[in-house]
C-alpha cells in the first residue's frame, strides 16, 4: 500500500482494510484483518496485532499495542476483536488485549481518552467520553460506564463496574462496584 501519508517502514497486512487518508508512522504494524477507517492516525512503532477494528478519527500513540492475544488461560487461540469507538485518542504505549469466548471482544467507547501506558484486559468494555489517566490498569472483564473517570496509577481488578459520572482518585485499588455519579479513592478504595 503506497501513500505519502503511509511511513514506507510500515507494514500493513494485505487483510487489513485501511482508508487512503489515514496517517501510518515509521514502523507501525497493521496486521490481519485490522479495519483502519477515515481520519485515524497511527504514529510511530504502534502495533495493530490483529482483529483490530477502529472508528472513524481515531488516534494511536507511540509504541501501542492493540489487538493482542488475552493473557487467560481459558483463551483457545478463539477469533476475537479489539474495538475502538470514533474519535477516540490512545496515547503511547498503551496495550488493549483481544477479548475470550466471553464475550469475544474489548470495546472502547467514542470520544475517550486513554492516556500514557494504560492497559485493557481481556473483555474489557469502556464507555463513551471516559477518561483514563495515566498508568490505569484495568484486569479482565471490566466495565466502565460513560462519563467515568479514572486517576492516574489506579488499578481495577477484574469483574468490577464502575458507575457512569463516577470519579476514581489517584493510586486507588478498586477492588469492588463503584456507583455511579460517586467519587472514590484509597487503598482499599471507599467512596
Amino acid at each position: 500500500m503506497t501513500s505519502p501519508r503511509i511511513h514506507p517502514t510500515a507494514i500493513i497486512s494485505r487483510d487489513a482494510e485501511v482508508a487512503t487518508d489515514v496517517e501510518v508512522g515509521a514502523y507501525a504494524i497493521i496486521g490481519e484483518n485490522c479495519v483502519v477507517p477515515s481520519g485515524c492516525i497511527i504514529a510511530p512503532r504502534a502495533t495493530l496485532e490483529r482483529n483490530v477494528i477502529l472508528g472513524t478519527n481515531v488516534q494511536v500513540g507511540i509504541g501501542t499495542i492493540l489487538g493482542g492475544p488475552p493473557q487467560d488461560l481459558k483463551f483457545a487461540g478463539e477469533e476475537t476483536t479489539v474495538e475502538i469507538g470514533e474519535g477516540t485518542v490512545i496515547r503511547e504505549y498503551t496495550t488493549i488485549n483481544r477479548g475470550t469466548s466471553q464475550s469475544f471482544k474489548t470495546t472502547v467507547g467514542r470520544n475517550c481518552l486513554l492516556m500514557s501506558y494504560v492497559h485493557l484486559g481481556h473483555d474489557c468494555h469502556v464507555g463513551n467520553n471516559v477518561i483514563l489517566s495515566n498508568v490505569v490498569q484495568l484486569a479482565g472483564h471490566v466495565i466502565i460506564d460513560d462519563k467515568a473517570i479514572l486517576s492516574g496509577l489506579s488499578a481495577v481488578h477484574q469483574f468490577v463496574r464502575i458507575g457512569r459520572h463516577s470519579f476514581i482518585g489517584g493510586c486507588s485499588r478498586v477492588s469492588k462496584d463503584i456507583p455511579p455519579f460517586l467519587k472514590a479513592v484509597g487503598n482499599p478504595v471507599s467512596l
